[in-house]
């Protein structure tokens, strides 16, 4: 924990990480910072917070998907491309294509955001 303003209430309180995407959705995310929300305990884990209340859950995860939407600009990416502008490692990037189809082009943009987003679309 450290002290902070809390990203959901602005009040400044020890604060909790939040994972968008957890860690059993999808493991290449968990430390890309657009994937955390520093909570206080209340906002974080409160009747509000995204672990009881499904309408913040989904209003993190879409801004999150928004995010990714925005830095994947092509309808189509290669392996090498997405370590470019996602920064991936190789390893990264074949666990995140492990399971897509792959066309001529690459594979499809909103492939490649569902599968980083956990296996959904919000």
């Amino acid at each position: 924990m450290r002290v902070g303003a809390c990203e959901g209430c602005k009040m400044t309180d020890y604060l909790e990480k939040h994972h968008i995407v957890f860690r059993k959705q999808n493991k290449v995310i968990e430390k890309w910072v657009v994937n955390q929300k520093d909570l206080c305990m209340e906002c974080h884990r409160g009747n509000d917070g995204p672990h009881l209340n499904r309408i913040t859950d989904l209003k993190y995860k879409r801004e999150l998907q928004q995010i990714i939407e925005t830095e994947l600009t092509s309808e189509y990416y290669r392996e090498n491309e997405l370590m470019l502008t996602l920064g991936l490692t190789v390893v990264e990037v074949q666990k995140t294509v492990k399971t897509l189809s792959r066309s001529s082009w690459g594979y499809r943009r909103m492939d490649i955001v569902k599968e980083l987003m956990g296996g959904k679309l919000y």
